[in-house]
C-alpha cells in the first residue's frame, strides 16, 4: 500500500526514474497547468512537487485508481542527485562536514573521488 510508505516510499509523481502510462502524464500534466498555470509545468522541481499534491490530494484519476506502486526486488538504478536546476527550494546536495564557504556542499568531482576512493577500498578489502 503506497499510503503506508514514508519520504521516497510515498512520493507519487517522482520524475527521477519512474515510468509512467502516458494517459496519465496526460492528465497530470493538464491538472498542473489547469490548478497551477503554465508556471506550474516551467520548472521540474515545481512540475514534481505540484504533481505529487494532486496526486496526494487525489485530483487525478491515477490516484483513485490504485493504491498501489510497483517495484523490481533488486535495484536497477542508481541515482546521485545532484540537483543543480535547484532554485527554489532548500534542498542541499550530498556535502563535506566542517564550516565555511561550500560546506555542506560537494562538486560533482568531489563526488565522483570519493566514490572511486569507496569503490577501491571495497575491491581491496574484498582480496584479503
Amino acid at each position: 500500500e503506497r499510503a503506508q510508505g514514508e519520504c521516497d516510499w510515498n512520493y507519487p509523481w517522482e520524475l527521477s526514474a519512474s515510468i509512467y502510462r502516458l494517459e496519465d502524464v496526460r492528465e497530470m500534466l493538464a491538472a498542473i497547468r489547469g490548478q497551477f498555470g503554465d508556471e506550474g509545468v516551467d520548472h521540474p522541481n515545481r512540475l514534481e512537487g505540484y504533481g505529487v499534491r494532486l496526486f496526494k490530494q487525489e485530483k487525478v484519476r491515477a490516484a483513485k485508481q490504485t493504491t498501489r506502486c510497483a517495484c523490481l526486488r533488486q535495484p536497477v538504478v542508481s541515482i546521485v542527485t545532484i540537483n543543480r536546476v535547484q532554485t527554489l527550494f532548500n534542498n542541499p546536495i550530498y556535502g563535506c562536514s566542517g564550516s565555511g564557504a561550500g560546506a555542506g556542499e560537494a562538486s560533482p568531482e568531489e563526488l565522483d573521488r570519493v566514490l572511486r576512493r569507496a569503490l577501491r577500498q571495497a575491491v581491496v578489502g574484498s582480496s584479503g
